[in-house]
């Protein structure tokens, strides 16, 4: 049976059962067996989990076959990371790696979270990755964002980024120079040393590196990553892009 269906008929259905069976509305008929025995809500959980792991495992196979050359290479670094990010995710005080059913539904919940986030973002960098349009929002799929519009030499970003397992925050924005394949944006806005990102281009992604970016963002934050286009702007978002930028001191 397909998992959804499965899902649908002995996840939702039993946990309704089991809410009218504690409160004595059900009764389950002569000869009628009652619901799967209840479920449990991490039951639920991990059945969710299986099925987000499905479908980004559909998804990277599909970034895995559609990249090549560089930007091949860097997807496949992004996975290493991923890779990574899992293990630490699930491995207890002792370093030991947890199964699933070890987690907390706390946890459960987080990790199905992050899932769903990843898939969606290797099928973002799938659907936008021949555009050769840079405007658009970008993520580099760990907590970093920023929304770019491109005008001639000028590339105008609104850069976001929550880092971290305390989720620091930064942000900063501006309108970066375009020569060649990078583009550079500095800022002397404090006494401190200038500001600086360097935005690198190597289709499809872009490559974006800090330098004194502390002001900016939180102790655990940066900027630093390897972002890809996943969702076109509308007008009225491009026209946020270029006001705000023009605002810079």
């Amino acid at each position: 049976m397909n998992p959804l269906k499965l899902l649908f008929r002995y996840g939702l259905t039993s946990l309704a059962l089991c809410a009218l069976e504690n409160t004595g509305l059900y009764k389950p008929a002569a000869g009628e067996s009652a619901a799967p025995s209840c479920l449990k809500a991490k039951d639920i959980l991990l059945r969710q989990l299986e099925l987000r792991d499905k479908r980004l495992a559909k998804a990277t196979e599909r970034a895995l076959r559609g990249l090549e050359g560089k930007s091949l290479s860097l997807f496949e670094e992004d996975q290493n990371n991923w890779t990574n990010w899992r293990e630490e995710f699930f491995s207890d005080t002792s370093s030991r790696m947890r199964s699933a059913s070890e987690l907390s539904e706390e946890e459960l919940t987080t990790w199905t979270e992050e899932v769903r986030l990843r898939t969606s973002w290797i099928h973002g960098l799938m659907d936008h990755c021949h555009h050769q349009d840079l405007t658009g929002f970008w993520s580099d799929g760990g907590g970093g964002y920023f929304s770019l519009v491109e005008q001639g030499d000028q590339i105008h970003f609104l850069a976001s980024c929550a880092r971290g397992p305390t989720r620091h925050l930064g942000s900063i924005q501006g309108t970066a120079k375009r020569s060649g394949k990078t583009a550079v944006f500095t800022i002397s806005e404090f006494d401190d040393e200038p500001t600086q990102l360097e935005f690198s281009f190597v289709q499809p992604w872009i490559i974006l590196k800090g330098t004194n970016t502390g002001p900016y963002h939180g102790n655990s934050a940066y900027f630093d990553g390897h972002y890809v286009k996943i969702a076109p702007l509308s007008d009225d978002e491009r026209q946020v892009v270029i006001q705000a930028t023009g605002k810079q001191p």
